[in-house]
């Protein structure tokens, strides 16, 4: 069976990101405050579909992010929550090599990227309707 350019990308990033992952970072918020973040992150999945589950926590806020993401011919799409901030809605974007770009819609818009190099992996959210405004991790896989 032959595969697409944009299913092959995705199966590649995503299968890069498959397991467990501890790293560091930080969260924005609305007041304009930002706080120091301890991450980790579980991600799940094969082929064109991978769930992932990341859990922060700063002095004085926890982030529990999930999403259920499924590629097909370079669109990738799917669900997204936050539960600690009570947000939730679609997701929808590309991937292009190790990059996974997605728009966000719901209960915030905004984007959530992922971009995986070897053992490092970024994750950076920007909300434009939330109490969280931001989050900024960098992760090692364990």
């Amino acid at each position: 069976m032959l595969l697409s350019a944009g299913t092959a990308a995705a199966a590649d990033a995503f299968a890069a990101l498959n397991g467990a992952w501890t790293g560091k970072g930080s969260a924005r918020f609305a007041e304009g405050g930002s706080e120091a973040l301890s991450c980790t992150a579980r991600y799940a999945g094969h082929g064109s579909n991978l769930t992932l589950l990341v859990r922060c926590a700063s002095a004085s806020a926890h982030i529990h992010l999930t999403s259920s993401l499924n590629s097909k011919g370079g669109v990738v799409s799917g669900g997204w929550s936050e539960s600690a901030f009570g947000l939730s809605g679609m997701a929808q974007g590309s991937i292009s090599g190790p990059r996974i770009a997605l728009r966000i819609s719901g209960g915030a818009t905004g984007e959530l990227t992922l971009t995986v190099a070897g053992d490092r992996h970024t994750l950076a959210l920007k909300t434009e309707s939330s109490a969280l405004k931001g989050v900024d991790v960098s992760l090692i896989k364990r």
